[in-house]
């Protein structure tokens, strides 16, 4: 069985690999700033680490993602990405 990461034939799967690209890379920029910053930083490290894992007030992209996805990729985004 051969599956990919994206069905380039759907327009929606198309949609959910760019946002998680974007929103992963915007995350991993706070989380980097943070990294950098002293005081400020800790509001950022937490900010970047809430994007990754999806916490509140940061949850609102991961349906949209994984709705987009196949069920094998959206199986391990949930289990090990």
């Amino acid at each position: 069985m051969c599956w990919t990461v994206s069905n380039r034939n759907k327009a929606k799967s198309e949609e959910a690999g760019l946002k998680y690209f974007i929103l992963g890379g915007f995350s991993s920029a706070f989380f980097l700033y943070g990294v950098a910053l002293l005081l400020v930083g800790i509001g950022l490290l937490l900010v970047g680490f809430a994007f990754k894992v999806s916490l509140v007030p940061f949850q609102m992209w991961t349906p949209d993602v994984y709705e987009g996805i196949p069920t094998p990729v959206t199986a391990y985004l949930a289990s090990i990405g």
